[in-house]
Order: structure tokens, then sequence, then C-alpha cells
């Protein structure tokens, strides 16, 4: 039986080997802290979705995440069908996407983000009152808010058609770099948009009104109702609709609806932009990234902000938000994605590739100012 003589040479030797046998298994590989799928709206405008996947991607590079970025196109509801199958599925993307209302139908399949939401909103603010509504179910956060596919949605008119059917000079109302003209922007109100519509239908260039289920019909009907305190269901679920503020803003719709398009009952998100951009209406309500899809065929137009009954500032709408899927929570770090992507940095990197469409529906939301733009880097 041989004897192993120690002297220095043999007990580095063995401390190394000790060492290596050790260490091994907690090497961190390229992928080392698992796989993460993440589903995305596919905005239409062009490199719109460009910031947002390079932000998931130095997270997941930082944390050495094999990460997935897909994002879905809202044609033909492909976005909310996804979001069905999935759900019934129990299986998919780890973080998806879904547009604002349709949160709580998916309580049961998504994971409380209180600890995600609690920690955005001790460094933004609160976020508005609108994305707390959509975003909770039985007092959780089951969503958090952010600032993709968020939008503001002032109406969008042709300058040149206002001034030669309505009479209205919008330059002059709202006049670049100067504060608006006080008198004309007070009488910018519903009764003054209805008699506009009416004048532009006449003349062959009505406003492009969606009336359907998308988005942008019920952003722009919602804050019609909203501006003559119209509430059709209250904090706590009841019913609301039986009022005289109800029968009124009903009435004007009765006169407003047979000065818009004919199809407006049909249309999706892209058809009021579609109305504008060829040329065929004279105002829509929409974010002014609109212009980014299509620059080429771009019309002259300006951005009229205000029609509302009371005069209420517009706030940014909480379009959609992000969702973790229950299986996916505590498996892949899968809350830190959803904390990256809302910070900052996001909106601000939006502003330019799709136009000032990605506001956060926050209350610090100041990103347009040059201090929060140097604070936020």
């Amino acid at each position: 039986m041989s004897a192993t003589i120690l002297n220095r040479r043999t007990v580095m030797k063995t401390a190394a080997l000790a060492t290596t046998a050790i260490a091994a298994p907690f090497v961190h590989g390229v992928f080392a802290a698992g796989k993460l799928s993440c589903g995305f709206w596919d905005h239409w405008v062009p490199t719109a979705t460009a910031p947002l996947e390079q932000l998931c991607r130095e997270w997941a590079a930082k944390e050495k995440v094999d990460i997935t970025v897909d994002f879905i196109t809202s044609n033909g509801d492909k976005d909310l069908l996804t979001v069905a199958a999935e759900g019934q599925a129990k299986s998919g993307h780890d973080i998806l996407q879904i547009i604002s209302w349709y949160a709580t139908g998916q309580a049961e399949n998504l994971e409380p983000v209180d600890d995600v939401v609690s920690a955005i909103v001790a460094q933004n603010g609160n976020p508005s009152k609108a994305a707390g509504y959509l975003g909770k179910s039985d007092g959780h956060w089951i969503a958090v808010p952010t600032g993709y596919g968020s939008t503001i949605s002032p109406p969008c008119a042709r300058i040149d058609l206002m001034k030669q059917f309505v009479g209205l000079d919008v330059t002059k109302m709202y006049p670049a770099g100067a504060p608006p003209d006080q008198q004309l922007a007070d009488n910018w109100t519903w009764d003054f948009f209805l008699t506009a519509a009416e004048k532009c239908f006449k003349a062959g260039y009505p406003f492009g009104m969606p009336m359907s289920t998308t988005p942008d019909a019920v952003n722009w009907v919602g804050t019609m109702f909203a501006a003559h305190g119209v509430r059709l269901v209250d904090e706590d679920g009841n019913i609301t609709v039986n009022s005289d503020a109800t029968r009124q803003v009903l009435e004007w719709f009765k006169k407003a609806v047979p000065f818009f398009p004919p199809t407006v009952f049909a249309w999706n998100d892209a058809s009021n932009n579609k109305a504008l951009i060829s040329g065929q209406s004279a105002l829509i309500m929409n974010s002014p990234s609109r212009r980014r899809g299509r620059r080429a065929d771009m019309t002259r137009e300006s951005i009229a902000s205000g029609a509302s009954g009371t005069s209420q500032p517009i706030r940014p709408q909480p379009r959609a938000s992000w969702r973790i899927c229950r299986r996916a929570r505590r498996s892949s770090g899968s809350s830190m994605p959803a904390k990256a992507t809302t910070c900052r940095r996001l909106p601000s990197s939006m502003i330019s590739p799709s136009g000032p469409r990605r506001n956060p529906p926050r209350a610090r939301s100041t990103i347009f100012r040059q201090r929060e733009r140097r604070s936020s880097r």
C-alpha cells in the first residue's frame, strides 16, 4: 500500500481539485437563470416595437435569462384570441400583454403583482384611477400598468378643412410655442363639435369617429360620457346607467352619428387613421403617432385638444398592461421584466419611433421635461 507524501505540491494539488469539485456546479452558463417568454402587442407603426424588445434583451443579458419576445398582431383580434387560448390551455407565454378591460376575465390565470406595482409606485407615483380600476381584482393588482400601448387620443384635424368649412383657425386657437387663444379654446365644446361635424359632413369630409367596440371607439365615447357626468357603473359595481345625464348624451349621439361615415359601426383601430390620411375625413380622435405609419401619404394637419363639455385635460388612457401568468411567477424571475419595461426609460424611448403615444398612466408622467429626461438616463 503506497502512502501519499504530504508536501507543498501535493497539498496545493488536492486543494485545487477540491475547489474545482465544489465550484463546478455553481458556474453560471449563458442562460443560467432559465427561460422566459413574453407576448406583446405588435404596433402597426414601423420601429415602434424596437425599444421594448431592446429593453427586454438588455435585461435578459444582464440576468442571464434566455428570453423570447413575440409581438402579436391585433388584426383579426389575434391578440385577444391568444389570451383566451392560452388561458384555457394553461400554457403559453409567461408574460402577456392584455387590453385594459380584459384583465379581470383572466384573473384566475394571473399571478398577483402587488410587489411589482408597489415598487413602481414608489419610484414613479400612483397610477391613474383608470389603471387601478382595470388592473385590480379582489383588492390585488393582477396587472402592471405600462406606457406601451397606452394612448393620448386628442382630436387630430385637417387645418385647411376646419378653417374652410367650419371657420375655425386651429393655428390661432393653439399657436405653436404660445398659450392658446382662451376664447376659442373655451368655445371648443361638444356642442361646437356637433356643429363642426355637421358642416364637414355637408362638405363631404365627415368626422371619422368609430362607433364599434375597439379601443379607439371606447376611448372617445367614454370621454364624451365622462365630460357630461355619465357613469355607467360605480366603484362598487352598481349599474348607474339610468340617469338624466345618460339620456342627454344619447340625444347628442342621435344628432351626431348621422354626420359620421355610415361604416363607423364596423371600424377597427386603423379605420379612423386611414380616413384622415386618405383625405376623406376632416377630423379624428387618435394619437399623433398615426402619422409615423404612412409619412409619405400624410396630409397637412394639426392637433386640436380639449373637445369636452367641461374643458377637462386629456389624460393617458391605459390601453394595456403586463400580466404575469401563474405558472411563470416564481420559476424564472418573471416579475423583473415587468419592472424593467415600466421604468421611465420605456416611454422616453418610445417617443421617437412612434410619436407621443406611449405615455405612462402615472402621476409623475413628466417625460417631456428636459430635467426628467436627464434624470431617467
